[in-house]
C-alpha cells in the first residue's frame, strides 16, 4: 500500500506542475494531522485512532481546488486512507468555508472505495500560506469519519490574479488649421482698401 502511495502521489505531483492557462491557477502541498473515527458499521473499533499525512492539491480558480491526499495510523500501521476530493469555496476571501465531496478508501472499511463528503474552515495567513480545518465523512452507511488539521504552503496566489486595464488609446492631437489673412488700412483711416 505505501508503495501505491508513493507511486500515486508522484504522478500527482508530475501532474499539479503542468500550470493551467489561468493566471491564478496553482498547486499546492501540504502536511495534515487529525483523528481517524470508525463509529458506526465498524466491527475493528481499535482502528479509532490519530492519523498524519500529505497532500497535494491544484487551485482551478479562486472557487475550485483538487486535493489527492494520504493519512496513514500514527499508532499502527495497519490504518490507511486515500482520498481524492474536490473543493469548492462557499463563502469568505481571507478565512473560507468550503464543501468537499470525492472518494476515499480506508483500509479498515469494509468496501474499497466509498464516497465522502464534508466541510472545511480553511484561513490564509499570507497568499501562500494556509491552514484548514476539515471534517469529512462516510456518505455510505456512516462507516467513519475523519477530522484533520492541514498546513498547506500554495505555490501561487489563492485570491484573483488583479486584471490590468488597458491604457486608454492615446487620442490623436486634434489638427487645427489656420488662415492667416491680412487686412490692410491707410493710415488714420478705418476704411479697407
Amino acid at each position: 500500500m505505501k508503495k501505491r502511495l508513493i507511486a500515486t502521489f508522484a504522478a500527482s505531483a508530475l501532474a499539479l506542475g503542468i500550470s493551467a492557462a489561468q493566471a491564478d491557477a496553482h498547486p499546492y502541498a501540504g502536511l495534515s494531522a487529525g483523528y481517524f473515527d470508525g463509529h458506526a458499521g465498524l466491527d475493528q473499533l481499535e482502528g479509532n485512532e490519530g492519523v498524519a499525512g500529505l497532500q497535494l492539491g491544484y487551485h482551478f480558480d479562486k472557487d475550485w481546488s483538487v486535493e489527492l491526499g494520504g493519512l496513514e495510523g500514527i499508532n499502527s500501521d495497519d490504518n490507511e486512507i486515500v482520498s481524492l476530493t474536490a473543493a469548492y469555496r462557499l463563502l469568505g476571501d481571507e478565512t473560507q468555508l468550503l464543501a468537499i465531496g470525492g472518494i476515499q478508501n480506508s483500509s479498515t472499511a469494509d468496501s474499497d472505495v466509498e464516497p465522502v463528503l464534508g466541510l472545511a474552515l480553511s484561513h490564509y495567513f499570507t497568499d501562500n500560506v494556509e491552514a484548514r480545518l476539515s471534517v469529512l465523512g462516510s456518505v455510505e452507511d456512516a462507516e467513519y469519519m475523519t477530522s484533520a488539521l492541514s498546513l498547506n504552503y500554495h505555490f501561487g496566489t489563492h485570491q484573483e490574479a488583479d486584471v490590468e486595464e488597458p491604457a486608454p488609446a492615446k487620442a490623436e492631437p486634434a489638427v487645427v488649421m489656420t488662415k492667416t489673412l491680412r487686412v490692410n488700412f491707410d493710415n488714420d483711416s478705418s476704411t479697407v482698401r
